[in-house]
């Protein structure tokens, strides 16, 4: 290693390259190149992940289903995650007055109403998020102008508490690489914050705890300024059931978003999910 950078021309560190030993140019490089070092030499240590075993009748069914349709609302993408261990917000999907308050019927006020539309992947954007209706009549009137503006296919769900962080979990395909696992901090500020990790699954959660650390707002999670620490446990456990389903249906989903997934001092559960099939 030489003390300062600009020594890369040097013919005395060009022969040594050529000889096969590396010179490091500035101090700088030399302690990236450590740190690098020690991550692999940790890398190397880690303990075996526990495989999860998923439940192969819930496996066959939903196998059998995305083959033979062309997507997953956003209720079915709910209650596939749900089936394999994913805390998920239970929703039920409308596209008729009648519809919409049977499903109402069968949750606790306030509700959330939400377009379901095809296509539309931003609600809140074009006013398709409907909050804190408080009864029937709250319900319909918020229904119909969605129905008039966007259309009649919509969700309804229960109102989550506005306690706790947003975060995000989701499989993304790569070209090279295949599945990949999403994890960071989530919500409206998704793509502002940019703090999100990529690994490459089946992981257990001790190792997910490993990727979350990595966030650079990390500290959150811990709680800051009397705010209560959040159950990390919980989402890591999350991360690592949906690594599991990221190999299991390689062939079948190219990607999943979870956004938001609520993080609070009790646990966590995800408020909205997309799946996407693979061609």
């Amino acid at each position: 290693m030489s003390a300062r950078q600009g020594t890369g021309s040097d013919e005395l560190v060009l022969s040594a390259g050529r000889e096969g030993l590396p010179v490091i140019d500035g101090i700088s490089q030399f302690l990236v190149g450590a740190r690098c070092m020690l991550e692999h030499r940790d890398f190397l240590r880690r303990q075996p992940c526990q495989k999860l075993e998923l439940n192969p009748e819930r496996i066959e069914y939903w196998m059998e289903k995305l083959s033979r349709v062309d997507r997953l609302n956003e209720t079915e993408s709910s209650r596939f995650l749900a089936d394999f261990g994913v805390p998920m917000m239970r929703s039920e999907w409308v596209d008729t007055e009648s519809s919409l308050l049977q499903a109402a019927a069968k949750l606790e006020y306030p509700i959330v109403l939400k377009t379901a539309m095809p296509n539309i992947e931003h609600k809140s954007d074009v006013g398709g998020v409907k909050l804190n209706l408080n009864n029937k009549d709250e319900l319909l009137e918020a229904y119909r102008d969605l129905c008039k503006r966007l259309g009649a296919q919509a969700m309804v769900t229960e109102m989550q508490a506005d306690s706790g962080l947003e975060m995000i979990l989701g499989i993304a395909h790569d070209e090279q690489f295949g599945p990949m696992i999403v994890m960071g901090m989530g919500g409206i500020y998704t793509e502002v914050l940019s703090d999100a990790i990529i690994a490459a699954p089946p992981f257990d959660s001790s190792m997910a705890r490993r990727y979350v650390d990595q966030l650079k707002m990390r500290a959150l999670l811990d709680g800051v300024r009397g705010e209560e620490t959040m159950n990390v446990d919980a989402y890591c456990d999350a991360a690592a059931r949906l690594s599991s389903l990221a190999v299991v249906f390689a062939k079948h989903i190219k990607e999943i978003d979870i956004n938001p997934l609520k993080l609070t001092a009790t646990g966590c559960v995800g408020l909205d999910a997309l799946i996407v099939k693979r061609d």
